[in-house]
This record gives structure tokens, sequence and C-alpha cells, in this order.
């Protein structure tokens, strides 16, 4: 914050015999003026997850390993339909040859299909049991997160000087204690954690694809940016409409603080009907600007759903093709659209992220 102050001289005139322009009375005002630089740069909220790391890297970890789980499964089926069922020769990892080796081959496991059976059921068990630690210690981290971050905020609004209060409403203070507290540990537990098992996922998911097929997987990559670029894009155009809207529930909050606390002197005279016309305009506002905001959102999640759809549906058709001209088999074709299905859905997530981001931004502007 950068402040700047200046002087300005006010003059009382009392005209006297001697003079009728002598200044009686000399009055100094001194105005301050204030201006504010908002960080809004999400990333500077990190400095509240002292003692809560550690939580949030066991937990992003955890989701790693629920993914990589969940991307061996497909593997298993698609050599399960192409060699163990179709008698097809696949080049298979040397591990996996030893391992084929020694309990009989594959045609101990066409004989025995409950083998891939229990292996799939072990790896349900494994992803159930990463997914739950990936839960529990992402919400010991969020929790506090928020414990953090409120002791930090209170302990820092309670030393500022009385002119701030004066300055601010109570209702916009207490909002930036609880309401923006919560989106932005919202975006951080939630969100932020997200990007990054989304990155790991995409990445590990077009491997296991270019395994598979490169041309397909070449298909699928090249939504991946569109998407992007268009959430991008789309969160820079409505940044200032969340702020908008979370200005505007201070201002709602701060009306029914006051009337809440000043109960008595607006009984005294008798206020009620003004209040209340207060309240209902303030209230329709807030709940216009959010509709419309929600109305924006609409339109961009039915067109990332569009380009989604388009993606798999491109996708399935070509792997269809290859699969039908013998350039590419059932098994991998059942893989592809696994890996391709696995892969949509984060790089949709991916652009939630970027379009939340512009909401816990306008939050933690807000904090700082």
């Amino acid at each position: 914050m950068t402040r700047s102050s200046f002087v300005i001289l006010l003059f009382t005139y009392k005209p006297t015999p001697a003079s009728t322009h002598q200044p009686d009375t000399i009055i100094f005002l001194t105005l301050t003026m204030n201006k504010e630089k908002k960080n809004t740069n999400i990333f500077s909220s990190l400095r509240f997850m002292r003692g809560c790391s550690a939580f949030f890297i066991i937990s992003i970890v955890s989701s790693l390993l629920t993914s990589l789980c969940e991307l061996i499964c497909p593997k298993i089926i698609s050599f399960t339909v192409d060699s163990v069922i179709g008698g097809e020769a696949k080049k298979t990892p040397a591990f996996v040859s030893g391992l084929l080796e020694n309990i009989g081959g594959v045609s101990y496991l066409r004989d025995n299909l409950w083998i891939i059976a229990v292996l799939i059921l072990a790896l349900a068990v494994f992803m159930g049991t990463f997914n739950f630690s990936a839960i529990l210690f992402n919400r010991k981290g969020s929790e506090t997160l928020v414990e953090n971050m409120r002791n930090r905020l209170f302990t820092h609004i309670e030393h500022l000087s009385f002119s701030w209060y004066m300055k601010n409403q109570t209702g916009d203070i207490i909002q930036r204690c609880t309401s923006d507290v919560e989106t932005v540990k919202s975006f951080l537990s939630d969100q932020l954690t997200e990007v990054i098992k989304t990155i790991l996922l995409v990445v590990m998911s077009l491997c296991f694809m270019y395994s598979v097929n490169a041309s397909v997987a070449t298909v699928a990559l090249v939504s991946i940016p569109i998407i992007v670029i268009y959430s991008t894009v789309f969160r820079s155009l409505i940044a200032h409409k969340f702020l908008e809207c979370d200005e505007n529930e201070g201002k709602l909050s701060s009306i029914v603080q006051e009337n809440l606390t000043g109960v008595r002197v607006v009984r005294a005279f008798g206020r009620e009907k003004y209040e209340v016309d207060k309240f209902t305009k303030q209230n329709k506002l807030y709940t216009g600007l959010w509709v419309k905001l929600c109305g924006i959102l609409s339109v961009f999640w039915a067109t990332g759903d569009v380009i989604s759809g388009l993606q798999v549906m491109i996708v399935l058709v070509l792997g269809s093709v290859l699969c039908v001209k013998g350039q590419m088999s059932v098994g991998d074709l059942i893989a592809i659209v696994s890996y391709n299905s696995m892969l949509i859905w984060p790089v949709r997530q991916l652009g939630r992220v970027i379009s939340e981001m512009s909401k816990a931004g306008v939050s933690v502007g807000r904090i700082n």
C-alpha cells in the first residue's frame, strides 16, 4: 500500500475596521489519500500453508498412486482380450513375460481367468486405499490452512487503526474472514492439488496412448491446448464479474449486520419498512449479478462439453476405422477408449480450475 498526504489551508474571513480582507482564523485540514493495489496472485496465498504442506504432499502422492492403478487396468484388459482370449501374441515387458512363464504362460491364464479378475480386484482395493488417504490428508491440510488464514487475518485486523474501521463496513470485513477464506481454501485444497494430479495424469495417459497407437494419441492431444486456451480467455472475461459479485455480497452482509446490531434504533424510529426495502433492493441486485454470471458460466461449460464430446467421437471413430483395417487390435481399441476417457475429464477439470482461479484471485486480493 502506498500513501500520500497533502495539506489544504482554509481561511475564514471576518471583516474588521482596518481591513475587510484580513484573515481572522486559519484552519489546517490534512487529507490523506490511500491508494491500494490489490495483489490478486492466487499463489501469494501459499504463505498460509506453513504447518499443512506435508498433508497436501501426502495427498498428492496418494492421488498419483490412485491414478497409476487406474492406468494399469486398461492394459490388463487389453492384454486379456487380445492375448488370453484372442490368442494373439503381443509384446509385453520383460518382468511381465517372466511372471507369465512362472505361472504357466498365457494358456494357463486362459483356463483360469479368475486370476485376472483377482488382479483387477486387488488393483481396485489399492485404488480405494490410496483414494481414502488422498481425501483424508487433503481435508486435514485444508482445515489447518483455514485455521492459519483466519488466525493471521483476525490478528492483523485487531491491530489496525480506528480510521480503517471507519472506512470499511463491518459486514465486508466479516465476509473477508469467512467467505473469502473459504473460497481460497477451496481453491488450494481442491483445485490446486487437482492441477498437479491432472497434469501428471494427462502426461501418463498420453504416454500409454502413444505406446498403443501414435496417430490416435495425436488426435487426443490436439484437443488439450484448445480447451486450455479457451478456458484462459474465458477466465480473463469473467474475473471482474466475480469481483462485482463478491463486493455486493459484502454490502448485503453489512446491511444485515448493521440492522441486527442496531435493531433497537430501527424500531424506535419506525424504520422497519425503509430497512426492508433497502435490503430487498440490494438482495435483488446481488441475485441478478449471480444469475448473469451463472448464465455466462453455463455457456462456458456447454461449449467445453461440445469440444470434449467431439474429441471423444473423433478418437472412437478413428480407432474403430483402424481396428477394421487391421492396424489396431480390439484390445488396443478398448485401451485407447479407456485412456481417452481418463484423459478428457482431467482436461475439462483443468479448464474448470482456470475459471475458478478468477474467483479465488478476487478473494486473495481482498484478503491481501
